[in-house]
């Protein structure tokens, strides 16, 4: 064990120095103490070869469609695959693909042949935790039957309506986003926002099934609860749902991050649109995580089934 190692040298430096009477060996110390010395540099070598191999490699994120690779003939792309650096894609109608090249996110929406080379990307710290992420959903769905569920396309005629947003959400210092279930024929809904105690301190309107909603210096860092209502029917109200207003410190620490992810995954990319998910998700964001996974419903439906799985994993844990 190289740490014990370490440890042996350090206490018997340490001994030698207090204890100058001590009749120690010391060739057969220093002896020990360089053999550990290599075993570690030979250790930091090993390790630093490993990660530079690694971020040579392509890895599949998601597969749609007819996608395939060229290794001296053609052959289908599998999800979770690794692809050699410089490998040759092939998308045909109605195709894409997602990648990892090296730790960068990239895809291939538009029939062609493409060369990936893990050299023609920069590297990305922020976009290779999150893919992970959105690798193992894209297995999950992939293994499991397509729902075909899509949010705001349910049709019911109960007088309140379903709260869309998740419980126990976060949202930013200065906004925050609140959605529910659109029900036909009703023009205008109410929303209605208490404190942990219950107090009314907010009655807001709304035309659509969503709204956003400024906050003051008063309620950040505090716990508040909202229900819809028609306004038709304003006494009959769904179900109080909890949500927390971050603090501006915390707030300030989730943007900067995010920016760094915008900053690398281009977010008018289905790939980058997830990536965005996955960041409002691992944060407990649901409300700008689920505002996002509309978004993907009506830019990227090839990928809609791989952002639901995962939104919906997250919001049932």
């Amino acid at each position: 064990n190289l740490s014990q190692l370490f440890l042996f040298c350090f206490h018997q430096q340490a001994f030698i120095k207090f204890n100058t009477s001590y009749d120690l060996n010391r060739n057969h110390y220093d002896k020990i103490c360089k053999i550990s010395a290599y075993l570690v540099m030979r250790a930091l070598s090993f390790i630093l070869l490993l990660s530079v191999a690694l971020c040579q490699e392509i890895k599949v994120l998601i597969a749609k469609g007819r996608v395939e690779y060229f290794d001296n003939a053609w052959h289908k792309v599998g999800i979770g695959q690794v692809l050699k650096d410089g490998t040759t894609v092939r998308l045909h109608d109605s195709s894409y693909v997602a990648l990892i090249a090296g730790r960068k996110a990239v895809e291939f929406k538009k029939p062609g042949v493409y060369r990936v080379a893990v050299s023609d990307y920069k590297p990305s710290i922020y976009t290779s935790k999150y893919s992970g992420y959105i690798l193992n959903q894209a297995i999950a769905s992939g293994s499991s039957r397509r729902t075909g569920k899509t949010l705001g396309a349910v049709s019911r005629t109960t007088l309140a309506p379903i709260v869309y947003t998740p419980p126990n959400t976060k949202f930013f210092a200065d906004s925050i986003v609140l959605s529910w279930e659109r029900i036909p024929n009703v023009s205008r809904y109410l929303v209605y926002i208490k404190d942990e105690h219950g107090q009314n301190i907010d009655t807001l309107s709304s035309e659509t099934n969503e709204i956003s909603y400024k906050t003051t210096p008063n309620q950040h860092s505090r716990r508040y609860y909202f229900s819809v209502a028609t306004e038709r029917y304003p006494a009959i109200v769904s179900t109080p749902v909890g949500f927390t207003i971050l603090g501006v410190q915390e707030t300030d620490s989730l943007k900067e991050a995010l920016s760094c992810l915008m900053y690398e995954a281009d977010p008018q990319t289905c790939i980058g649109r997830l990536l965005l998910m996955e960041f409002f998700i691992d944060h407990q964001l649901y409300g700008y995580g689920l505002k996002m996974l509309k978004d993907i419903l009506l830019h990227c439906p090839l990928v809609y089934e791989e952002a639901y799985t995962s939104y919906l994993s997250a919001i049932r844990r």
